[in-house]
């Protein structure tokens, strides 16, 4: 028969001189924390057992699973950070002189020469024991020059990699956050940064502006290139270069009309004011004189109005002429009336120009039941609006 082992139940309590209460060892199948009793009331410092594999240590006394951190976990107050750019991590081991980077074993990602430049770094046997490699040349596109590093790998160095070979897949390859515990013993990836802050986010060699409707299928870089390709798309039918922020001279005629500097929402605007220009307009129900339409006298000298009027109660009655007219600019004014068609019978209509309060008004006056007129005038100037 084998020797037993000596048993405690439960666990052991170290007590300090004079019994004063001390960390424990305890075990348990659970995370360890808020069991409101032997856990809770350990110690600092005290170590838990897990029947699965994993040993903790307190730290805290919260009375939580947060007083308990994992042995082998590391604390952001352990990590003493190196500045090195480091490109890449491979579980081959590398040694001084020339090194061909596209045949490491775990190079799935496709990796090569091209993706060093000299002063970057190189981490080899990073499962093993890790040793930090300096680029000096790049002498091919598969071929590196490295040297040892002037700092060797050291306790609690922290490095952040941009490719992390150790990953499997290529898509996998990329930045990652590399502890070393001792300075000898084998690297503990303890995070993947690709996606945890943008400017540790490259886009690949293979970026090309594309263009299309974003879908969940996508990755960041697919929807950067549909994105950008989209904005191309809208920079050329904006007509203008990238960068700008106004449309620029335009070309004779239209230069008279529109300014340089005006942005696409304004030039929209002056569109909308010059073909307000050309509009229609209309009274309805007229028996006495009414104001069908207006110009200042001030900027509009000279006027042409398009008319046409039928009778309200018969509307196959219907009369259409021109009318131009003509001001001074203050009070005088002249007009006449032509080119007068006529369908249906004939009705009362009068119409007169006269000026009032600076605008020179097309007057409309009718004894009938009710007339309505439209008119859409032209107005004689050189520079609308």
């Amino acid at each position: 028969m084998a020797r037993d082992l000596h048993r405690l139940e439960l666990g052991v309590e170290i007590t300090g001189l004079n019994g004063a209460s001390g960390p424990r060892i305890i075990q348990g199948s659970a995370a360890p924390g808020g069991d409101g009793d032997i856990q809770d009331g350990a110690a600092v410092g005290s170590i838990y057992l897990r029947t699965s594999g994993e040993v903790y240590k307190k730290t805290g006394t919260a009375n939580s699973a947060a007083d308990w951190v994992t042995l082998g976990d590391v604390t952001i107050d352990e990590l003493k950070w190196r500045n090195e750019k480091v490109i890449a991590a491979t579980v081959d081991t590398v040694s001084a002189g020339s090194v061909d980077v596209t045949g490491f074993s775990d190079n799935e990602s496709g990796l090569d020469g091209n993706d060093f430049s000299a002063g970057d770094y190189l981490i080899g046997d990073a499962d093993g024991s890790p040793a930090l490699f300096e680029v000096t040349a790049i002498t091919s596109a598969t071929d590196i020059t490295v040297a040892a590093a002037s700092q060797a790998i050291a306790e609690n160095d922290t490095f952040v990699v941009q490719n992390y070979l150790p990953d499997s897949g290529a898509s996998q390859e990329g930045q990652a956050i590399v502890h070393s515990p001792d300075g000898s013993s084998a690297l503990i990836k303890i995070g993947d940064v690709n996606w945890d802050f943008a400017t540790g986010i490259n886009l690949s060699s293979g970026y090309t502006a594309g263009n299309g409707t974003l879908s969940s299928s996508d990755t960041v870089e697919s929807a950067i290139e549909k994105l950008d390709g989209n904005q191309q798309d809208l920079q050329s039918l904006s007509g203008v270069a990238q960068g700008s922020t106004v449309l620029g001279a335009f070309s004779s005629p239209a230069s008279l009309l529109m300014a340089a500097t005006y942005t696409v929402k304004s030039a929209f605007q002056r569109v909308g004011d010059l073909l307000a220009q050309l509009r229609g307009v209309q009274a309805t129900g007229i028996t006495t004189e009414a104001t069908v339409d207006s110009v200042p006298v001030a900027s509009v000298k000279a006027c042409k109005w398009l008319v046409e009027a039928f009778e309200e109660a018969i509307p196959a009655n219907r009369e259409a002429f021109e009318v131009f007219a003509l001001n001074d600019g203050s009070t005088g004014v002249d007009d006449t009336l032509y080119s007068k068609l006529k369908v249906g019978s004939g009705f009362n209509l009068s119409v007169s120009v006269d000026i009032d309060s600076g605008n020179m008004r097309l007057r409309a006056a009718s004894t009938s039941g009710g007339v309505t007129v439209t008119a859409r005038r032209i107005e004689v100037v050189k520079n609308v609006l």
